[in-house]
């Protein structure tokens, strides 16, 4: 009867510990394909007269509907050039980054309502440069793993 007992504890264990350190490992390694993603923004080298301020990496479901992971990374910049010449400058030199960069005037502290820059000084020329990735599937050779990333609930 103790071993019965010994063995039933063992496995209530397992079920109630399994899932919680499974939905941790998926959010750490949807944190990871985020960090990667500002990583390689900060990477491009920046234009003349232009100081990085900031960057932050989010993993969720930012934009859009349904279900399903986005991870975005986001810098950034105070540049005395003029928006069109930073948009072209970022658009040829992202290439490697990503197909999703775009330059947004920083008027505010708030990125789209979802991050608000710390270092933000209301008197300089900010701009936010970011790239979103939504299907990662490409980059991931097993469907099942995949699958288990999006499980993730921030995506839902």
């Amino acid at each position: 009867m103790k071993i019965i007992k010994t063995v039933f504890r063992v496995l209530l264990t397992v079920l109630i510990l399994l899932p919680i350190l499974l939905y941790t490992g998926i959010v750490i390694a949807n944190n990871c394909i985020a960090d990667s993603i500002e990583k390689d923004l900060r990477a491009i080298e920046l234009p003349e007269n232009t100081r990085l301020v900031e960057s932050v990496s989010i993993a969720g479901k930012i934009f859009g509907n349904g279900n399903g992971m986005q991870y975005i990374g986001v810098i950034l910049v105070e540049s005395d050039m003029p928006p069109e010449k930073l948009e072209e400058y970022y658009t040829t030199h992202g290439k490697s980054v990503g197909e999703y960069i775009s330059v947004r005037k920083q008027d505010n502290p708030d990125w789209l309502g979802v991050h608000t820059f710390q270092h933000f000084d209301a008197d300089g020329n900010y701009y936010a440069i970011d790239c979103m990735k939504a299907n990662m599937s490409h980059y991931i050779d097993s469907g099942f793993i995949w699958e288990l990333l999006d499980m993730d609930l921030r995506g839902h």
